[in-house]
Order: C-alpha cells, then sequence, then structure tokens
C-alpha cells in the first residue's frame, strides 16, 4: 500500500496523515466485522454454494471478502469462511471429494 501511494503521488510532498491512512495505520479490524462481512458475502452466493456444495470456487468469496476488508488477516478471512461453509453445507461427502470434470472445448 505504501508503494502504490508513493507511486500515485511521486512529486508531491509526503502528507503523513494521508500516507498513513492510504496504509492501514491505526486500522483495527475485529473479529466481528470478519464474521459479519463474511455471513454477508457467503449470503450472496448461497444458491451458488448450494448446488455446486464444495465444487464452488471459495476464491470468489475470498477476493470479495478481501477487497470489503483491505486490512484484515488474510488466514483470520479464510479461516472464517471455512467455517461458515462447514456450518452452512455440513461436512464433506464422497460426491464432494470427487474430481470436478472439466468440459473439453473443441478447436
Amino acid at each position: 500500500a505504501a508503494l502504490e501511494y508513493l507511486k500515485s503521488h511521486p512529486l508531491e510532498p509526503l502528507a503523513v496523515e494521508e500516507f498513513e491512512r492510504a496504509c492501514g495505520v491505526g486500522i483495527v479490524v475485529t473479529p466481528e466485522q470478519i464474521e459479519e462481512t463474511v455471513e454477508g458475502v457467503i449470503k450472496k452466493y448461497k444458491s451458488q454454494l448450494l448446488e455446486e456444495r464444495y465444487h464452488f470456487n471459495m476464491g470468489l468469496i475470498m477476493a470479495e471478502t478481501r477487497g470489503l476488508l483491505k486490512w484484515a488477516d488474510g488466514k483470520i478471512l479464510k479461516n472464517e469462511v471455512d467455517v461458515q461453509v462447514l456450518n452452512m453445507l455440513g461436512p464433506k461427502t464422497e460426491s464432494d471429494r470427487e474430481k470436478k470434470q472439466k468440459v473439453s472445448r473443441s478447436r
């Protein structure tokens, strides 16, 4: 974040407050914020999750959550996503463990 700020303000004198804000200095993301945000994103994809179960691309949930909580610890976010998905879908079944067949495209 610091490098991005400096790249976008190359010739200007450094405005410390603005720089710190851009870098996330002093921002605290609480476990409650993480839980609520993950819950909201999972609700958005609920029908797809229920249909595709563990074959769903969890990267979509992670990316959206990461965008909403830029300064949150990624490991904590992933753990919260995993816990909430497990609570929604239950443990993996045999069909969840099977590799999803890729559709081959004709050239």
